[in-house]
């Protein structure tokens, strides 16, 4: 968990981008305008994504009965096949779910992994599922080695190199966390979730020039980002630029008014620039949205307590 000073959270600067139903995959494709959550899909690549996903529904569900079978388990009815499929690709929005529910996540992923057959871009998607669901966890050592066999089977994936990036950043090893977003922007340079993932690691590698122009283009790509202009904020607050960021949190949070760790960031670069009641008001707004936002609630008693 952060301190009270401008740091970033994983879980809100960083998006996966996860794996979807067949029945899914049509609204995605109707709705490829609107944003998923997770990392997002673009409209260019819905098309593809929901024959993705239909590909690696069929071909799952041929191989799953066989390998349970060889493994002395009783094969599984079609019923059986489904529900571990919906748990493995279903969409997991931020942190609404139980870890329990992402632990299922991973345990049908992982059934469908040991499963004999299924393409090598059956293999890459649900790898980069399983990895997605261990990063939230924070097993990341798991997640590295997930994504990495999702680019093994799927080399030309920006997906599995920019979540394998994600990995390496929750290790701290941010060079090579960089260098995973820049090979995911070489195979797919309109990828907005790349930049804006390349600019976290830049941001923690004290490169805030560098961030603010990763985030500048993930925000050209796609201007309703609230999270890039939450991360953009921050690297501009580190460049001492503090209307920037202010600046910058507000318009995340015109495009996303409970998104309460954009309020929270605001609060403290008003506190730092000495605006006392703008900064209890953005503290105390936190706390509406989450009353169990501790450094927030700590912010707002340190706070009042100044004369």
């Amino acid at each position: 968990m952060p301190e009270t000073r401008l740091e970033r959270w994983t879980v809100h600067d960083q998006r996966d981008r996860y794996l979807v139903r067949p029945v899914d995959a049509i609204i995605l494709v109707a709705w490829a305008g609107v944003r998923q959550a997770g990392i997002g899909v673009r409209p260019m690549s819905a098309w593809r994504f929901a024959i993705c996903v239909a590909v690696l529904w069929a071909g799952f569900v041929m191989s799953a009965p066989a390998a349970l079978a060889q493994s002395g388990g009783k094969a599984p009815s079609p019923e059986d096949l489904n529900e571990k499929y919906h748990f493995c690709t279903f969409p997991v929005s931020n942190t609404s779910f139980s870890v329990k529910h992402i632990n299922d996540v991973i345990a049908a992923c992982t059934v469908l992994i040991n499963s004999p057959g299924g393409s090598a871009e059956n293999r890459s998607l649900v790898h980069l599922q399983r990895g997605a669901m261990y990063r939230r966890l924070g097993k990341f050592e798991r997640a590295l080695a997930d994504f990495t066999m999702s680019i093994h089977y799927d080399p030309n994936s920006a997906y599995a190199y920019t979540g394998r990036g994600n990995a390496h950043r929750g290790l701290k090893q941010i060079d090579e966390a960089i260098a995973d977003h820049t090979k995911a922007i070489e195979l797919d340079p309109k990828y907005a979730d790349a930049y804006n993932n390349r600019g976290n690691a830049r941001d923690d590698n004290k490169d805030y020039k560098g961030a603010v122009e990763d985030f500048d283009k993930a925000i050209s790509l796609d201007p309703h980002y609230a999270g890039a202009f939450n991360n953009r904020g921050l690297s501009k607050s580190h460049l001492g630029d503090k209307a920037g960021a202010i600046a910058d949190f507000t318009e995340a949070l015109r495009l996303d008014p409970k998104y309460a760790v954009a309020l929270y960031n605001r609060g403290l670069v008003r506190a730092e620039n000495n605006d006392k009641a703008g900064a209890i008001g953005d503290f105390r707004a936190v706390l509406e949205i989450n009353p169990d936002f501790e450094q927030a609630a700590d912010m707002l008693k340190e706070m009042k307590a100044k004369k």
